[in-house]
């Protein structure tokens, strides 16, 4: 935590702290900033982020009023929220960026999280704990197969906009092992994609040593 988001931080507790009751429940409101990178604006309507799949209830509601595929970039802490009002104004300024005329890359966005902030009973500390304020930070558990997609996802939509014009006889796009994930998953987040979209390669291929294992076309 730097020290602007920690001095925030100790503010916004200071302001919210004043007015809550014993084991009350307020929210501290944290300011984020992203960005949208377009996919295609004619496959059906898909977005990830680095933190949330399409599936997930955060943005399921986003996937129903865009058209086209799309990835928030927003590096950082994973998304909280306490109200739906605050989840709903971030969902609405996503909604906003994906409508963005703006080709490719918009530019970067902001919207407001939230933190809980829960008043402990007297005596549920250690003694000498009057007036601290504990964190608790957790990650929530994510599925493999939504990883490996937002992975594959990003790494096409950034391969593909160097092929926009014939330049070789044979399009070819190499994905490295380091990604450590299993072909299977590739191949299935390969498929996620539109055929329109990958017509302009002829081929997407995995590297594993001194074997190539072809991942496109799908059973090629």
């Amino acid at each position: 935590m730097d020290i602007k988001l920690f001095k925030h931080i100790k503010r916004e507790i200071e302001r919210v702290a004043s007015s809550l009751g014993q084991e009350e429940r307020g929210a501290i409101k944290v300011s984020r900033s992203g960005y949208i990178s377009r996919g295609s604006e004619t496959a059906s309507p898909l977005i990830f982020c680095l933190h949330a799949g399409p599936t997930s209830e955060l943005l399921t509601p986003v996937v129903e009023k865009i058209r086209g595929r799309y990835m928030l970039v927003d590096k950082g802490l994973e998304h909280s929220f306490v109200t739906e009002e605050c989840r709903r104004a971030f969902q609405d300024a996503v909604v906003a960026a994906c409508e963005s005329p703006i080709y490719g890359i918009t530019n970067p966005f902001s919207w407001d999280e939230e933190w809980e902030l829960r008043k402990l009973p007297d005596g549920s500390g250690e003694e000498n704990d009057n007036g601290a304020v504990q964190i608790w930070t957790c990650t929530p558990a994510r599925a493999i197969m939504d990883s490996v997609t937002e992975c594959v996802f990003m790494v096409l939509t950034s391969a593909l906009k160097k092929f926009q014009n014939r330049w070789a006889n044979y399009h070819i796009l190499a994905l490295d092992r380091e990604t450590y994930a299993p072909d299977q998953y590739i191949t299935e987040a390969i498929e996620a994609f539109e055929t329109d979209e990958l017509n302009i390669l002829d081929y997407i291929v995995r590297i594993d040593g001194d074997d190539l294992v072809q991942c496109y076309p799908i059973g090629g």
